[in-house]
C-alpha cells in the first residue's frame, strides 16, 4: 500500500496514520506493522512515534496480525457461501466468526475474509466494513447478507431501515412461556454501567418490536421462533431476558431468577449462545425480485435440543424445530 501525506495528516505520529487512512487497523497491529520494518517512509524504514511531513510517501507492506504473530492465517475457505451474483453475497455465518472489526477483534472477520475471497466490495458502511449490509454477534450463527457494490449497499440498508425484509430466528431458551406466541414491545438502550450491553427502559432508547412463537416445550426449557420487527443491538437477546426467558448460555444476558449459562447434566454443552438466524427475506437490488434463504439450524444446537427431546420432554409438547 502506498500514501502520499497531505497537508492536515502532516505532523501525525506514523503509527497514528497507518490507523487513520486504514480505519481497520488497530493501534498494536500499525505498531506490529511499523516494528518489523514493514513501513517505510521517504525511503528509509520508519519508527512508530516519528512525526510525518507534507509530502512524505509512505509504503506499507500488509501483514495480518496473525501472521506478524506467527499464528497461522484466516482462511477465507470458512465462509459458507449460499449465494453469490454480481451485486451480493449470501453467507451462513458459522458461529465464533465477527462480522467486522472492532473492539478486541481485529482480524479475521467476515468483512476481512469476504474482501480476500471476492475481491472489491462496497465500502458504502466504512472502509473497515466492507460489504457489511447488517450484523450477527459472534456467537450467533445464521444468514448475512453482503454488498459488492455500493448501489446494492444502499438499497438494502434502505430496506432494512424501511422494516421491508423478514428475519426469521431459532433461539433455545430458558423457562416454559405461559403464553403460545407474543409481541414484546420494550424499548432499548446501551446500559451506562456496561457500555457492552443493551438494557429494556421505561423512556429514551429506541423502539424495538420482537415477535416470538413457541416451537417446542421442554422441562425447562422452550425452543422459540423470533421474527424482529426492528433490528436494535441485541435485541431478541435482551428481550426475552427481560421477558423470564434468556437464551441458554447467553453469558452477557441472564436473568435475575435464571442462569442463562447453566445448562442440564449430562446434556451437550453449547460453547456459545443458542441463538441462529434462520432465514432472511429481502428484495433483489437490481432486479427487484423477492428472494428468500435458510440456514439449518446448527449441529450444536441441534443436538442439545435432541437431548432435550430424550430426557426433558414435556407433556405440553410443541411442533419441534
Amino acid at each position: 500500500m502506498h500514501f502520499v501525506v497531505d497537508s492536515q495528516q502532516a505532523g501525525t505520529r506514523l503509527d497514528r496514520f497507518l490507523c487513520d487512512v486504514r480505519p481497520d487497523l488497530s493501534r498494536s497491529h500499525a505498531r506490529a506493522l511499523v516494528d518489523n520494518g514493514l513501513v517505510v517512509v521517504g525511503g528509509e524504514v520508519g519508527h512508530a512515534a516519528q512525526r510525518l511531513a507534507r509530502g512524505d510517501e509512505v509504503t506499507v507492506e500488509w501483514r495480518s496480525i496473525s501472521s506478524l504473530l506467527g499464528l497461522p492465517e484466516p482462511d477465507p475457505s470458512v465462509l459458507n457461501v449460499v449465494y453469490e451474483d454480481e451485486d451480493i453475497i449470501v453467507l451462513d455465518k458459522q458461529a465464533g466468526l465477527v462480522v467486522h472489526p472492532g473492539g478486541l477483534y481485529r482480524d479475521g472477520t467476515v468483512a476481512q475474509l469476504a474482501q480476500r475471497r471476492f475481491g472489491e466490495l462496497s465500502t458504502r458502511g466504512g472502509a473497515d466494513r466492507p460489504g457489511v449490509v447488517h450484523r450477527l454477534d459472534k456467537e450467533s450463527s445464521g444468514i448475512l447478507l453482503l454488498a459488492k457494490t455500493d448501489e446494492a449497499h444502499a438499497e438494502l440498508q434502505r430496506q432494512f431501515k424501511a422494516r421491508e425484509t423478514e428475519k426469521d430466528y431459532f433461539a433455545i431458551v430458558h423457562g416454559t412461556p405461559r403464553f403460545h406466541s407474543d409481541w414484546i414491545e420494550d424499548r432499548i438502550d446501551r446500559d451506562p454501567k456496561h457500555m457492552d450491553r443493551m438494557r429494556v427502559v421505561r423512556s429514551g432508547g429506541r423502539d424495538a418490536a420482537t415477535y416470538w412463537e413457541v416451537l417446542e416445550r421442554f422441562q425447562g426449557f422452550t425452543t422459540l421462533r423470533c421474527r424482529p420487527k426492528t433490528g436494535r443491538t441485541h435485541q431478541i437477546r435482551v428481550h426475552l431476558a427481560a421477558h423470564g426467558m434468556p437464551i441458554v448460555a447467553d453469558a452477557r444476558y441472564p436473568h435475575r431468577q435464571r442462569n442463562a449459562l447453566v445448562q442440564p447434566q449430562g446434556a451437550p454443552v453449547l460453547e456459545r449462545h443458542a441463538l441462529h438466524a434462520k432465514g432472511l427475506v429481502f428484495t433483489h437490488p437490481t432486479r427487484g425480485e423477492r428472494m428468500s434463504f435458510v440456514a439449518e439450524v446448527p449441529e450444536d444446537l441441534r443436538n442439545f435440543v435432541d437431548w432435550l427431546r430424550t430426557h426433558l420432554a414435556s407433556s405440553e409438547g410443541g411442533r419441534g424445530a
